[in-house]
């Protein structure tokens, strides 16, 4: 199955804390493809993300370089939810420069016996804080 797509925007001086859930396909897709399928229950998984400046090739942005259980926690396994954690001080370190040319990033699960799954893909932008 092909990654999802999603952006995110992360914003300067806020917490970054968005869930990402693990779900099986939808059961009807062709007649129901809003209903999501039931959760896979991720207890023993691993994940991780990187956020690149300019391409996919490119440098990974300080900070954002993110693994279990340090910046991405299971936060509630038997729902196969994950939770990214980038705390108010960290990305109140990140900079418009950082994200100079676009940003992108892929979040990948590893399952208990080792396989790899690109769960979601996409692109990140940046909102400079304005109240400090």
């Amino acid at each position: 199955m092909a990654a999802g797509k999603h952006n995110f925007k992360i914003e300067q001086g806020a917490d970054f804390d968005p869930i990402i859930q693990y779900l099986n396909p939808p059961p009807n897709p062709d007649t129901d493809p809003d209903t999501p399928g039931a959760p896979i229950d991720i207890t023993g998984f691993t994940a991780r993300m990187k956020v690149r400046t300019g391409s996919k090739t490119g440098v990974i942005i300080t900070g954002l370089d993110l693994v279990t259980p340090t910046g991405i926690i299971i936060l509630n396994a038997s729902l196969g939810q994950f939770q990214i954690q980038v705390d108010a001080t960290a990305t109140d370190a990140l900079t418009t420069a950082d994200f100079l040319g676009g940003a992108f990033y892929d979040f990948e699960i590893v399952e208990v016996g080792g396989k790899v799954i690109r769960l979601i893909e996409g692109t990140v932008s940046f909102s400079e804080n304005v109240t400090r």
